[in-house]
């Protein structure tokens, strides 16, 4: 379990709720600046209202890696996103 699924299990609007929010955010800010591949729980760590699919050009113009099934931070799709493949070519979207 992470701070953000515990952040996703308190109850609004507490001061607890946001610090947990916040310990989430810099959570997902670590993992992104370390180069980690990213997964769908980083990417709505960082904005819920976006997703993978959602930043799929984005991540591919940087070549950041990316989890090949979005959770799995183990074999990562760099190489797949240049050649168009990854989240735009059809993996399954988490949540």
């Amino acid at each position: 379990m992470t701070v953000h699924d515990i952040a996703r299990r308190l109850p609004e609007p507490t001061a607890l709720h946001a610090h947990c929010r916040a310990l989430a955010m810099l959570e997902a800010v670590r993992h992104v600046l370390s180069s980690r591949p990213l997964t769908e729980a980083v990417v709505r760590a960082l904005n819920p209202e976006a997703s993978l699919a959602d930043l799929a050009q984005d991540i591919a113009e940087i070549g950041h890696p990316v989890a090949c099934d979005g959770h799995q931070p183990g074999a990562t799709s760099r190489a797949r996103h240049r050649r168009g493949g990854g989240v735009e070519a059809g993996l399954p979207r988490a949540g």
